[in-house]
């Protein structure tokens, strides 16, 4: 910039003496040729500020002038600036926070590959005579109505092995006595029962080691392996990077860490966050009630997440669906009259909506709260630059008195306005 500045003064210069030379050849003296050059040339100085404004980047020169003033301004009153900064600082950072919360909550997509194509399994039936007693668990409210979102071990079978419309079809177990489990001399922890499949269908890959896959859980049977959160890893084991080939004792049975996951997998649900995940055919080492994955009543033993494949629609995934279950109870029919099972595809990019469904009220709470702290933070700095505005009467009627425009003017102000909300916004991340 300062050798285009250069140039630019060194080009004036020699239009200023050809006009004067010119003057001077027409029989003007060099004192009256000077005058002459000058009225016919005009006003250097306007001249030189046009050039920049032609080279398009005078706006950003200003832009600069103007915050270097107002940082200046806002220096020679600290104890004002400090009050400014730390009451928008405060209002924001409550802000920042709340959002960070409500945007992991409610618009994170699940930190696994192609989450869009994942559904969640749940079912209505009028007359479920099927399942034995109340062992069901809701699943999602759809088109306004409640849902179940368990099945038996057998009818996920039937789901995994008997349709065509998916490129995978895990399941999880969320029985109620599955948590906790005790660790041996680590304490309690929250164990989750997953098929050998599961990770493959969400496509995580362990960070350390290896994940469950189906030769763990052969049929009528599982290995006693096990896979650990990051966190976990990091809390019970420090972080040891020999964890993989270790034992870990739940309910008295060793079970031997295969690998570690990473650190931002929390499982499908992030109300739960397991710590620990085994194959699902543990799932008896914890449960209350005997051979639960043989028993084909028991309708709380499997959650189910599946894959679409791209090629097909979601309607024809739940006719595949449903016709497998149909398959299933038919091979063990209760005695008295049932309705077949209906299907319903739920997105699962989001995760489960248990976290969603039980902090929605509170953080709506939160939202307004914080958003009147805003707002009166806003208010008061507004109060506070109205009588400081007050104050500065005289040094802005001095700015018009020299010919700064009343535009000038303004976007003086907004500059100071910006670099102190600039100030406070840095405050209120860090308070964030």
């Amino acid at each position: 910039r300062r050798d285009r500045d250069a140039d630019l003064d060194r080009e004036i210069a020699d239009h200023l003496d050809l006009e004067r030379e010119v003057q001077e050849q027409g029989g003007l003296s060099p004192e009256e040729a000077r005058r002459a050059t000058r009225r016919v040339f005009g006003n250097p100085v306007s001249v030189r500020e046009e050039v920049r404004e032609a080279w398009g980047w005078q706006w950003l020169e200003r832009l600069w002038l103007d915050a270097r003033l107002a940082v200046r301004l806002w220096a020679r009153t600290p104890g004002f600036s400090a009050i400014a900064i730390a009451t928008i600082g405060l209002g924001i950072g409550a802000s920042t926070a709340l959002v960070a919360q409500v945007t992991a909550v409610f618009w994170t997509p699940l930190p696994v590959f192609a989450p869009k194509e994942l559904r969640f399994v749940s079912w209505t039936s009028p007359r479920p005579s099927f399942v034995m007693g109340p062992n069901v668990m809701a699943g999602p409210r759809v088109d306004g109505a409640d849902s179940y979102g368990t099945v038996s071990y057998a009818a996920f079978l039937a789901m995994r092995d008997q349709t065509s419309s998916f490129a995978d079809v895990a399941c999880w177990s969320d029985l109620g006595e599955a948590r906790p489990v005790i660790l041996g001399e680590l304490g309690f922890g929250t164990v989750q029962f997953v098929s050998g499949n599961y990770f493959r269908a969400l496509g995580i890959r362990a960070a350390l080691g290896r994940t469950l896959e189906l030769h763990d859980e052969p049929p009528g049977g599982w290995s006693p392996v096990a896979v650990i959160s990051h966190r976990f890893w990091q809390r019970a084991l420090g972080g040891a990077a020999d964890v993989t080939g270790r034992a870990l004792r739940l309910n008295g049975r060793p079970f031997a860490v295969i690998g570690v996951l990473p650190e931002s997998f929390f499982g499908l649900d992030a109300a739960v966050s397991p710590e620990i995940f085994i194959p699902n055919g543990a799932t008896e080492m914890a449960a209350a009630t005997a051979k639960p994955l043989q028993n084909h009543g028991l309708w709380n033993a499997c959650r189910v997440v599946v894959r679409m494949r791209p090629e097909r629609s979601d309607e024809e995934g739940r006719l595949d669906l449903e016709r497998a279950l149909a398959a299933v109870i038919a091979t063990a029919p209760p005695a008295t009259p049932y309705d077949t099972p209906s299907v319903r595809l739920t997105p699962a990019e989001y995760g489960s909506a248990t976290l969603r469904e039980g902090t929605s009220t509170p953080l709506l709470v939160l939202i307004v709260v914080v958003s009147g702290l805003l707002l009166a933070a806003c208010a008061n700095i507004a109060g506070l630059l109205l009588a400081r505005g007050s104050a500065r009467a005289r040094e802005l009627a001095t700015r018009l008195a020299l010919g700064a425009s009343r535009g000038r003017v303004i976007r003086q102000l907004i500059t100071e306005s910006l670099v102190l909300s600039l100030a406070g916004g840095l405050v209120g991340m860090l308070l964030a």
